[in-house]
């Protein structure tokens, strides 16, 4: 059972696309 590494896993992406697209923004 490894739904909370996936969850946490798609939180980290979430993140770093988040970042990516402030930084592509700036």
């Amino acid at each position: 059972m490894q739904a909370r590494r996936k969850t946490r896993l798609y939180i980290v992406l979430a993140v770093l696309a988040g970042l990516g697209l402030t930084v592509s923004l700036t």
